[in-house]
């Protein structure tokens, strides 16, 4: 969960105009109230109309190319005030703002809180428990849904101040994870390193100025094996979202620029076998919490940065065979699960020391 202050929020009683404005969604309806959503893509605003009562909004102003996505939006009645949460999507991210409406005083507050989804955010399944008699208000909100495949259960506990975090089951794939890493900025693909740019050509069947962010999303493997690639640009593999496995096997590849792996949530195989890499920058892994297999087997490794295999917490095989290694700095493999196996034979200096 990620604590910002994002939309900006205006709270307001309506005029007769905007109590009679069509609701464009209705999540709560109850006796003695009801919660919807009003306005345009421009501008929306969540309604608060009770019995006997002036309606109450407030508005959500959006930034550029952001909309809401009525189809997610739900409310929970948690019997002294309702929460509200409304996702929002902006191209293939999303995130979702959330409210609450407190009966007396009747008024709307926006939560220093939202959940931040590297696609579109689905709420399948919340429910909620509130218990009022016998001492202070003691509410519980339970959150199930699925995202790519895997399933995230969490409880909340709600004080009437803040929302805070319970029990969280999450998958160990950080794909999974809505505290996710952003999408990395879309590079075109004529402007890619030229091997790059040929090699999606051939998975697409497409010139690169016809290639867009959903032909990029569609490639599941790409393979630079033996292309007498020299080197990377960041954004190289930038909109390749669903690439689950990479090949640069047997390359002239010195050293990997930082962030060039960013934005590629689901890769499972990673492979640098045979190339000429003396080292990788701390951190370049992070974004690959799905990766299981990651070969650095046949290269030139003299030393690994303390960061090398950060964010890896999948991976169950590591090849470091036929290095240069002479030393591995103190918890360099802590990241790694404890079932991950990894490999470190002829490295002479290495195992020599050890």
């Amino acid at each position: 969960m990620k604590l910002t202050f994002f939309a900006i929020i205006t709270v307001m009683f309506c005029s007769p105009a905007l109590a009679g404005e069509e609701c464009l969604d209705l999540s709560f309806k109850e006796p003695r109230g009801e919660v919807c959503i009003t306005g345009s893509r421009a501008e929306y605003r969540l309604r608060m109309k009770q019995p006997k009562r002036k309606p109450v909004e407030i508005r959500v102003k959006l930034e550029e190319g952001e909309r809401v996505d009525l189809e997610g939006f739900g409310a929970c009645d948690l019997a002294r005030e309702v929460l509200v949460w409304l996702p929002i999507t902006r191209q293939s991210e999303g995130h979702t703002l959330m409210f609450v409406y407190r009966i007396r005083p009747a008024r709307w507050k926006q939560l220093p809180v939202r959940w931040t989804c590297r696609r579109r955010c689905t709420l399948q399944h919340v429910s909620y428990q509130t218990t009022i008699s016998g001492g202070p208000p003691d509410t519980r909100i339970f959150y199930e849904t699925e995202i790519d495949g895997q399933h995230l259960k969490s409880t909340y506990s709600w004080d009437g101040r803040r929302l805070k975090p319970i029990e969280i089951e999450e998958p160990r794939s950080r794909d999974a994870l809505t505290r996710g890493y952003p999408e990395p900025e879309l590079v075109p693909v004529c402007h890619r390193t030229p091997q790059v740019r040929e090699a999606i050509e051939k998975r697409t069947k497409l010139p690169c100025e016809k290639i867009d962010i959903d032909q990029l999303a569609k490639i599941k493997r790409l393979s630079l094996d033996r292309r007498d690639l020299q080197g990377l640009k960041s954004g190289d593999f930038s909109g390749l979202s669903g690439l689950t496995s990479l090949d640069m096997m047997h390359n002239p590849l010195k050293e990997l620029p930082p962030g060039v792996f960013d934005g590629l949530f689901k890769l499972r195989s990673l492979n640098f076998q045979g190339c000429e890499l003396s080292t990788v920058p701390a951190g370049i892994f992070k974004h690959l919490g799905s990766l299981k297999d990651l070969y650095l087997n046949h290269n030139q490794l003299e030393k690994l940065p303390a960061g090398a295999f950060e964010g890896l917490n999948s991976l169950t095989f590591l090849s470091l065979n036929h290095n240069r290694l002479e030393s591995l700095p103190p918890g360099i493999f802590k990241p790694l699960p404890e079932k991950c196996n990894v490999y470190l034979s002829n490295n002479p200096k290495l195992n020599k020391n050890r």
